[in-house]
């Protein structure tokens, strides 16, 4: 958890223990304003935070607890990841190295977060960067908040994680990102963008995906033709939920 930061000393990240509701940690020392999104890796190895000081901090899960407290320890700082504040970072569920940051610049940028042992330290590379498709009268339209599905799809015989995009005049855009991709260039490919009179009439806060069921990834039919339910909620108190379907090209 975080809160509203007048100062760098309070620009900190509480991590608490659910089971005791105890404070487990405080990490400080990595943003220098209020930090207004985190996420989790998958595995909880990595904790992901962005806010109003343009830093993208990642933070590695402490493994020897014996020498040190239970908690993590700031690993990579990328200054100026975007020009304008960070409203909202994710973690991929399909592949925890694969990072989306979305901010008020109007660019959705995707980063890849690769250690190569125990002891290295965290390296963080900006891998694609794109904007959302609708622009309306704006030069730039504002990315309020993004989300993984929690389901990957095959497109153009490459594996693509889906993205969930709410931006700040309401709208909602869902996009393909290649995530293992092998070639030089990175390209980001939109697959459903939401009709305006299904959409919020302001902001959008936050999205959400709704967690598969074990079952969803033993029918093999269900991996090139499915469907997922994405949740949305805004400034406009209005709760949307849609049930989008995809299927493999």
């Amino acid at each position: 958890s975080a809160c509203k930061a007048r100062t760098i000393e309070d620009a900190a990240i509480r991590v608490w223990s659910v089971e005791s509701n105890m404070c487990l940690d405080v990490l400080k020392n990595g943003h220098k304003s209020t930090v207004v999104s985190l996420s989790f890796s998958p595995s909880g190895k990595f904790l992901a935070s962005a806010g109003k000081d343009r830093r993208l901090c990642i933070w590695k899960r402490n493994t020897d607890t014996k020498t040190m407290p239970v908690g993590f320890s700031l690993s990579a700082i990328v200054e100026s990841a975007h020009k304008r504040i960070i409203w909202s970072v994710d973690f991929c569920p399909c592949n925890e190295n694969i990072l989306a940051t979305g901010s008020r610049d109007g660019k959705l940028k995707i980063w890849r977060v690769s250690v190569e042992d125990e002891e290295s330290s965290v390296a963080v590379k900006e891998i694609c960067c794109f904007e959302p498709s609708y622009k309306g009268d704006k030069k730039v339209v504002p990315i309020t908040a993004i989300a993984f599905a929690p389901k990957t799809i095959k497109y153009n015989d490459e594996e693509h994680a889906i993205l969930g995009v709410g931006l700040e005049c309401g709208l909602i855009e869902v996009w393909a990102v290649p995530i293992n991709s092998t070639l030089s260039g990175y390209c980001a490919t939109l697959l459903h963008l939401m009709p305006l009179t299904n959409c919020h009439i302001d902001s959008i806060k936050k999205l959400a995906w709704q967690p598969l069921k074990p079952s969803d990834n033993d029918d093999t039919e269900q991996m090139n033709n499915f469907g997922l339910t994405l949740a949305s909620c805004g400034i406009d108190h209005g709760l949307r939920i849609y049930r989008l379907n995809f299927k493999s090209q």
